[in-house]
């Protein structure tokens, strides 16, 4: 994924939703902590969701990255992590939705 700004290439992923959900969790009073965007493998995924477990959050937000196929990687990832209570949360108008919640 990649920012906005430095975009270059049409065929480029753009991180369209970190800036609306840090928006809307400020916007709330929340403290962000904001890991950055995590490369396109399990191990990077790894390295940001201990990360994000270290940071002593009550509530870990992902965007982006899931497939429902092969190149799924949160599922596995949180998976060895600890347990996985709930998946694919419907949500209308948008339709099926994936989501993990996840506890060690």
């Amino acid at each position: 994924m990649n920012d906005p700004p430095f975009l270059k290439l049409k065929l480029q992923i753009r991180d369209s939703n970190r800036a609306m959900l840090l928006a809307a969790a400020i916007q709330q009073k929340c403290k962000v902590v904001d890991l950055g965007i995590a490369e396109d493998t399990e191990e990077s995924l790894k390295e940001h969701m201990d990360a994000a477990l270290r940071s002593d959050a009550d509530i870990i937000i992902t965007s982006g990255g899931v497939s429902m196929g092969d190149r799924d990687l949160v599922k596995p990832c949180l998976a060895k992590m600890g347990k996985i209570h709930f998946e694919k949360v419907p949500l209308k108008p948008f339709g099926a939705f994936k989501d993990l919640f996840c506890t060690s």
